[in-house]
Parts: structure tokens; sequence; C-alpha cells
């Protein structure tokens, strides 16, 4: 998942040292909390996939802007 650069080749180029060790750090498991009630399971999933968007796009500027 995500946008990656390309060499001349087409080829995946290797990610900044920088992303590496970010990526490294964010392995723990999430906590979130929110003000949205809900009891069925497809309501909560959706409310993960939304932050796990918005967490990727700031992490993505974090990343490229250090």
């Amino acid at each position: 998942m995500g946008v990656w650069k390309l060499t001349a080749s087409g080829e995946r180029a290797p990610e900044s040292s920088n992303s590496l060790s970010n990526a490294s750090r964010e392995k723990e498991p999430w906590l979130l909390a929110t003000s949205i009630t809900t009891k069925a399971t497809q309501e909560a999933k959706k409310i993960v996939n939304i932050y796990q968007a918005r967490i990727q796009i700031e992490e993505s500027f974090r990343d490229l802007y250090p």
C-alpha cells in the first residue's frame, strides 16, 4: 500500500533511511479513541480504515519533509 518512487528502469527505488526508521518505530498496535458509537463490526472497521488512510497521509508528509 502506498506510492513508490521508481528508478529509470522502472524498478522500485529503495526507501529512505528516514522512512525505514519511522516504519520500524510504528509496529505497535493502535489504540483508537472516538466519540462515534457503534455496535456493528462493519462500522468499526470503516472507522479504522478512515483513520488508517489519514495516518498514512500524515506519515507520508513526515517522511517527505523531516
